[in-house]
């Protein structure tokens, strides 16, 4: 079973591989299918000039994989059902490697819930604090 913080690293869309970690689960959720799943985000350069998602950044050193100012890709996320995580390890198709600290696990949860590129499903699972109401646009 897929466990929290654990690194995982897989093939990429762009012909590098992506790591990618667990940041909830096994578990499930609502409007998903019936079978425990995981929830896996991943990390991308900070990049001079480009927009980024800041609700976690990361530095060198706060894992092994990351050498240079990197945020969490919550745009990225994936949710996966933790039998499908363990046969493509198993597999060899992933990779599982070193796992973040709790403190990095802590801070990419707490991103997560802070994104505004997360599914609200996924926001809900993760036990994420509901958003301030809307002001209402007045008369």
């Amino acid at each position: 079973m897929p466990a929290l913080g654990e690194t995982l690293t897989l093939p990429g869309w762009n012909g590098k591989p992506h790591l990618f970690v667990v940041v909830w689960g096994p578990g499930q959720i609502a409007q998903d299918a019936t079978n425990d799943s995981v929830l896996l985000v991943c990390f991308d350069s900070i990049q001079p000039g480009v927009k980024y998602d800041p609700s976690c950044v990361l530095q060198a050193g706060d894992h092994p994989f990351i050498s240079k100012p990197t945020f969490v890709s919550y745009r990225h996320l994936r949710s996966d059902e933790a039998t499908h995580v363990d046969k493509m390890v198993a597999s060899g198709v992933w990779a599982a490697g070193k796992p973040v600290s709790a403190a990095v696990l802590k801070k990419m949860q707490a991103g997560l819930c802070a994104s505004k590129a997360v599914k609200p499903k996924y926001k809900a699972a993760m036990g994420c604090p509901p958003p301030p109401p809307r002001p209402s646009a007045g008369p």
